[in-house]
């Protein structure tokens, strides 16, 4: 939730307690802070495409 107080925006926000949405417009204020944790709807990416970091893949969105 810091981070939400931090953007000052109001389309950032949560919808339940385990997600939040931020436009990635509003992430070049932070982004030296963010930590790579999920890549979500992998199994539709191109074919040329290398997701690389630590992130956990998951195929279709998080369950």
């Amino acid at each position: 939730m810091q981070l939400l107080r931090e953007l000052r925006h109001p389309v950032a926000g949560t919808q339940r307690r385990s997600t939040t949405h931020v436009p990635a417009g509003l992430l070049d204020a932070v982004q030296d802070r963010l930590v790579e944790r999920h890549h979500v709807w992998v199994s539709s990416k191109a074919a040329w495409h290398v997701i690389g970091g630590e992130g956990q893949q998951h195929p279709e969105g998080l369950a």
